[in-house]
């Protein structure tokens, strides 16, 4: 038996899945010969209870599914298109050649003798002849696809968006706080749910220490920091450092320049 407030636990209560069916387990609920109901660890030869099943969750998110779910059918058409724009591109040759009056036996034939003597007979001098035909290729609709494909993965899986066009070789702090806009959301999500697994991890590290007379700290809060990193433009951010000269502390300068690591040596 443990309290856990004001509510008493008594053991560990075991069911047999038979048949998909659950049915209680006497024996092993009741286990008289293991000193009484079995718990979740012993103290002193006594069974003791955690007051909560011991699994500690961590999400990826409140759904619970990973991060491929949301994005994998968006893949797989990606994938199909390119292979479809790749397939039209194998099979269509730079030239067709449209003949007139040629006399020899097949098309196999004609191609040994046009490579070969890089000339052709033909049967009928007038009448006759070859012209060569350059297909166009028209994938503009199939590109416009995929490529909007590639900008519907990057923001359903919160991705970065390295499109150089748009934002340059040299993006300003503005344009990359936009780029990682969406892998920022997904961090906030993540950490909203691991601080409630951690909260519930340390229900569990509390019972321990004051099982082993470290204390009770069930009372004391605890803050659960995440440090993040975030690309930054360096010479704008030393160059913003400079012009802060006189209008900040030289502490805080220092503190916000990207080339310092330790602020407390200076």
């Amino acid at each position: 038996m443990w309290k856990c407030g004001q509510k008493t636990v008594y053991g560990v209560t075991f069911y047999t899945l038979q048949d998909d069916a659950l049915f209680f387990n006497t024996n092993k609920s009741n286990d008289i010969d293991a000193g009484g109901p079995i718990s979740h660890f012993k103290r002193d030869d006594m069974w003791v209870s955690w007051g909560k099943v011991p699994f500690i969750p961590f999400k990826n998110n409140r759904v619970e599914m990973t991060d491929l779910s949301f994005v994998k059918p968006l893949i797989d058409e990606y994938d199909k298109s390119r292979s479809e724009a790749a397939n039209y591109v194998e099979e269509v040759k730079n030239l067709i050649f449209v003949l007139y009056g040629y006399g020899g036996q097949d098309l196999h034939e004609f191609m040994r003798v046009l490579n070969e003597d890089r000339a052709i007979p033909l049967d009928d001098k007038e009448s006759g002849g070859l012209e060569p035909l350059t297909p166009t290729m028209d994938i503009t609709a199939l590109r416009e696809h995929y490529e909007q494909l590639k900008r519907d993965l990057i923001e359903d899986g919160q991705s970065i968006n390295k499109d150089l066009d748009k934002f340059g070789s040299a993006p300003s702090g503005v344009a990359l706080k936009f780029m990682y806009a969406g892998i920022d959301l997904k961090c906030n999500a993540l950490e909203t749910e691991f601080k409630m697994g951690f909260e519930n991890l340390l229900y569990f590290v509390d019972i321990y220490l004051n099982e082993i007379n470290q204390g009770g700290y069930e009372n004391v809060e605890v803050d659960i920091v995440f440090n993040r990193d975030m690309k930054i433009n360096e010479s704008e951010s030393i160059a913003n450092c400079g012009a802060s000269l006189g209008v900040v502390s030289n502490k805080t300068i220092v503190a916000n320049h990207p080339w310092v690591d330790d602020v407390e040596m200076w």
